[in-house]
């Protein structure tokens, strides 16, 4: 393996948890917009719930990926040296990553969607 691939496959695990984080901040905030923009169609996705459910299974989603990297990652790093280190960094990472997932998902259940609309 080329020092190229080697620092991708060393790094990518290690953001994985920022990665899923920001791919979560679009996809909730792209689909609210949709949902707050689409007045006829407001009584299926608002009030039926349809856009809840949609931004909480992006979470569990997001926050399930998170896990399952970091899980996979976990069992193949070695436990000594700098690599050792980068196993508590990315699961560092991703608990932090899933708790700002969590955070910007409680919204969903304790603000009304689409206030005004």
């Amino acid at each position: 393996m080329n020092r190229r691939m080697h620092s991708v496959s060393v790094f990518l695990p290690l953001l994985a948890g920022p990665l899923a984080w920001a791919a979560h901040f679009v996809i909730i905030y792209a689909a609210n917009g949709v949902f707050c923009a689409r007045p006829a169609l407001h009584r299926l996705w608002v009030d039926d719930g349809l856009a809840a459910g949609v931004m909480i299974a992006a979470a569990l989603l997001a926050v399930g990926a998170i896990a399952l990297v970091y899980w996979r990652q976990w069992r193949h790093w070695p436990r000594a040296g700098n690599a050792g280190f980068l196993r508590w960094v990315a699961g560092a990472l991703g608990l932090l990553a899933s708790i700002a997932i969590v955070w910007q998902t409680l919204p969903v259940v304790l603000v009304p969607a689409c206030p005004g609309a």
